[in-house]
């Protein structure tokens, strides 16, 4: 009887065994649902993720997609505090100035070999060159370009006419624009010829440094005649009264008030501003930013974000087929024409949307192709803040420009 219970207990081992083996292999084969967590700041309406997420749910099974909105402002000390804590996201969407800073603390994931061994190769060599430096430290790929965005001059054609000035041709370099800011300031009391943002952030820096590109310096090298003579030549515009004194002061989107109330001429700003114009009752257009007499150097400031994949992330596979997946033509087409007046990072997708061939769309796409990622540099936060310090000090008559770019140009040094 006991060797008998003993056969009796090996068979009944044996087959909870096999049963455990069975339900160990079903699992394997079947594959358990992976979500990959994304962090960004859009919220609904001003991109298309939300749209790409569902798409991308309905047509994978076996890996998801979850999308968390976080504040602009705390977005990247979130990212900061769970690459700390090992606690990470496995994509997340970053602006494009803040990309080499999380670069170089190793938050993000090398995908350098991917992108030149996959097919995804074929549209990097279409992704503009700006944009395809914001993801690149040390000669390494840290992510893709996932939209772009830059500035324009926008202009208010009545008020051209009332100035003796031709509507259909706008200013297209320094010399003008100051003719066509003299003329127009004219008009009448209040009235002023052009408005740009001088305000202490990233938004004056994104729209400063771009004159300071245009005549031939750039933020490593502000202690130059270059630099000095583009601070010079916005400074005049705020001293003879071409542009209000409240540039230094208001943001872009305060900035773009005075435009749609007719109470400027022109207006340096961005695609993002097009929905303001839906009910003006004035005639507008935009130009590409006029250049440098001297220099006929093109530049423009790069803006938008990145999407790049979390060094600790637990699906680094499954992020990077996202990836991939975001790149195809239809659906890069859609997260950008979606919502928010986003344009891609890349060419090629002209034939997908008629709209980006005409304008206004076809004169932002003609600048996209010479702006500037600004860095990209892991300092970038503290080198902005210094060129920030020297504009408002010149603008402000605080200090000379030739001054104040000398003490920025010391402080930036010794962060390169």
């Amino acid at each position: 009887m006991f060797f008998g219970k003993k056969r009796n207990f090996r068979r009944v081992t044996k087959a909870f065994s096999l049963i455990v083996l069975f339900i160990f292999c079903s699992y394997i084969l079947l594959g358990e649902t992976v979500t990959l967590e994304i962090w960004g700041y859009f919220t609904q309406g001003v991109h298309g993720i939300y749209d790409t997420v569902e798409r991308w749910n309905n047509t994978h099974g076996d890996v998801k997609v979850k999308y968390t909105y976080i504040p602009y402002e705390n977005l990247n000390p979130q990212i900061t505090r769970a690459v700390l804590s090992g606690n990470v996201p496995d994509i997340v969407y970053v602006e494009i100035a803040s990309h080499a800073s999380f670069a170089s603390m190793g938050a993000f994931e090398d995908i350098t070999s991917k992108v030149k061994s996959e097919e995804v190769v074929e549209k990097t060599n279409q992704i503009f060159e700006g944009p395809l430096a914001s993801v690149t430290f040390n000669n390494k790929i840290y992510g893709l370009p996932d939209n772009s965005n830059t500035l324009v001059l926008f202009y208010n054609k009545d008020m051209f006419k009332r100035a003796g000035l031709d509507p259909n041709n706008p200013p297209a370099t320094w010399e003008e624009l100051e003719i066509a800011a003299s003329k127009i300031s004219a008009l009448g009391k209040e009235i002023y010829g052009m408005i740009f943002t001088a305000f202490k952030s990233e938004e004056g820096t994104f729209q400063i440094l771009p004159f300071i590109q245009m005549a031939g310096a750039d933020y490593d090298s502000l202690d130059t005649p270059e630099a000095a003579e583009a601070i010079k030549f916005l400074t005049n515009f705020i001293k003879n009264g071409w542009a209000p004194s409240d540039v230094l002061n208001i943001t872009q989107t305060e900035s773009f008030d005075f435009f749609t109330a007719q109470r400027v001429g022109m207006a340096l700003n961005g695609p993002w501003m097009f929905d303001a114009l839906n009910d003006v009752n004035f005639d507008w257009g935009i130009t590409l930013l006029p250049v440098n007499n001297k220099k006929n150097i093109r530049a423009s400031a790069l803006g938008g974000e990145n999407v790049a994949i979390m060094a600790g992330s637990d699906h680094k596979e499954e992020s990077w087929e996202f990836l991939k997946w975001l790149y195809y033509d239809d659906n890069n087409y859609v997260q950008h024409l979606k919502d928010g007046n986003r344009l891609p990072s890349r060419g090629g997708l002209m034939e997908f949307n008629p709209e980006w061939q005409n304008f206004p769309m076809n004169v932002v796409l003609e600048q996209l192709e010479f702006a500037k990622a600004r860095g990209p540099h892991p300092q970038w936060p503290q080198i902005s803040n210094y060129i920030q310090i020297a504009f408002q000090k010149a603008f402000s008559g605080q200090a000379s420009p030739e001054q104040a770019l000398k003490e920025a140009a010391n402080n930036i040094k010794k962060l390169l």
